[in-house]
């Protein structure tokens, strides 16, 4: 048995049948426009009182490299990704997030779709790679060395 957000291959959430399954990640299209969010002040001040859910929305950097912009829903912005939900979880759960809550990903030029969304515990131990001979996949997150202890 396997705990919480483990890379055990199963998923939550059912991928739907065009894109390629990553454990804890489900795209989808639609949304209701109402925003559940979550900010990390509410965590940190302990006053959660379920799982708790967080949105961020993304935007494509001006140089239009395949780096995003990410804005938490208090405001505040991460660094540019090429990963920017993966990125995202990763800066929740360091400031505290519960594993099992969800994290929503919008564009900022659709605000009532939700692109991707999944568990912060999972979403944070994915990253994608990419070679000259295969295209992304998602493997196992691992820290830059100089963040390594």
């Amino acid at each position: 048995m396997t705990g919480p957000g483990q890379l055990d291959g199963r998923s939550p959430f059912l991928p739907p049948p065009h894109h390629h399954h990553m454990p804890g990640v489900t795209p989808y299209c639609g949304g209701t426009g109402q925003k559940l969010v979550m900010t990390t002040a509410t965590i940190t001040a302990g006053n959660v009182s379920t799982i708790g859910r967080y949105c961020i929305t993304i935007r494509e950097t001006d140089d239009r490299r395949g780096r995003f912009e990410t804005t938490l829903a208090d405001g505040s912005t991460l660094p540019a990704s090429r990963t920017p939900l993966l990125s995202a979880a990763r800066y929740l759960l360091g400031e505290g997030a519960n594993p099992s809550a969800v994290v929503e990903m919008r564009h900022d030029s659709r605000p009532d779709t939700v692109a991707a969304f999944g568990k912060v515990g999972a979403l944070a131990k994915l990253d994608v790679r990419e070679d000259q001979t295969s295209g992304p996949r998602f493997c196992r997150w691992r820290p830059p060395p100089q963040d390594r202890g």
